[in-house]
């Protein structure tokens, strides 16, 4: 039976095969709940909502409102923000289903951006890397947010909006949106610093020779393909925000101009995640070269050893044979100098392997 460890596969939740466009069906647990962030120059506010019917009256007075829905599992609370605000059964379809890539689509009455949280399965950053869908719906002064679970990477923005930190309280909801935006690249830095860590370890290990037993191939390997999984949510976002900067959509030209710092960042987060695979597959490769040389000065040694004992075997041999016509078997000093001829055979092999370089690292 083999016993060789399947890896795990985090399950996408889609709809069934051949179902209408816009149909919505959750497969995920949990409940659904409900927070807004209110929010003008001078006033700020801050509630949990049960009733979506409720929020545009609440929302009166304040420039900027900000409704975040945390658990998918209640269709039905999707399929009333759809109905109360006008927003498309193929957006509420791709807000269910949490397996989309970073996108950006624009509607007649609103704009539609999904991007990815990063973050590490375990406490320790040890883990592998997953991501979470991040839904973004930009509508007058509504921004609506769709995720699945309560951990996100968006608290500086809510603590900004809270301390009155930034330019947030003074601009609009596209202003609002580009800010989600953007917390969400910056986390994906710490996280390719931490791989970029690991890189530079292997490295520093494969420098010495006595750390070459400390890493393996596959841990190298891991780490590659931990890089791969980031650049496959990271290149989508490059071409999201691009689109934002090209296309008509409800981001001010004021607002544009922080997108495309964002732009920038992505570009350093892609350069970087190139950089880091290169690497490891120089590594990789590296390592099979320093394993490769190991074994070479080990069967250099073995074949020295074999060389030497070849002809000593030979004349232990030659002398064990017990015939009667050997003159040397009853010679006084036969023993003495059979040793002594294979002290000098040795000696001689050694100096010649010695003279040709073999003793060489």
């Amino acid at each position: 039976m083999s016993r060789k460890k399947k890896r795990t596969r985090k399950p996408t939740h889609r709809s069934n095969p051949g179902a209408p466009p816009g149909t919505l069906v959750s497969h995920h647990e949990g409940e659904t709940s409900i927070q807004v962030i209110a929010y003008g120059k001078d006033n700020f506010e801050t509630w949990d909502e049960s009733d979506i019917v409720h929020i545009e009256s609440k929302a009166n007075g304040f420039d900027v409102v900000w409704v975040n829905v945390v658990g998918l599992s209640d269709v039905s609370i999707v399929q009333k923000f759809g109905a109360e605000f006008g927003i498309h059964q193929l957006t509420l379809e791709d807000i269910i289903n949490v397996h989309q890539r970073a996108k950006f689509e624009s509607f007649d009455n609103y704009d539609y951006v999904v991007t990815r949280m990063p973050r590490f399965q375990t406490q320790d950053d040890s883990g592998a890397i997953e991501t979470e869908q991040l839904s973004i719906i930009l509508l007058d002064k509504f921004v609506f947010t769709f995720q699945l679970v309560k951990t996100d990477c968006l608290d500086p923005v809510r603590r900004r909006i809270r301390e009155k930190s930034g330019l947030i309280r003074q601009r609009g909801p596209d202003y609002l949106v580009y800010a989600l935006i953007d917390s969400v690249i910056d986390h994906y830095f710490p996280i390719l610093d931490r791989l970029g860590d690991r890189v530079a370890d292997f490295d520093d290990a494969l420098m010495n020779d006595d750390d070459t037993d400390d890493i393996s191939v596959k841990q190298i390997h891991q780490v590659r393909r931990e890089l791969l999984n980031l650049s496959r949510h990271v290149r989508p976002h490059r071409e999201m925000i691009g689109r934002l900067l090209r296309e008509p959509s409800g981001f001010s030209e004021k607002t544009r101009v922080f997108l495309g710092d964002c732009f920038d960042h992505i570009l350093q987060l892609s350069e970087s995640i190139d950089i880091n695979r290169e690497i490891c597959s120089d590594l990789r490769s590296y390592h099979l070269a320093l394993v490769g040389n190991r074994t070479n000065d080990v069967m250099k040694t073995l074949t020295i050893v074999s060389t030497i004992f070849i002809p000593l075997s030979f004349i232990a041999g030659l002398y064990g044979m017990n015939f009667d016509n050997m003159p040397e078997l009853k010679w006084r000093y036969g023993y003495f100098a059979a040793i002594g001829a294979m002290i000098a055979v040795a000696g001689g092999l050694l100096l010649w392997f010695r003279k040709r370089g073999w003793f060489q690292s």
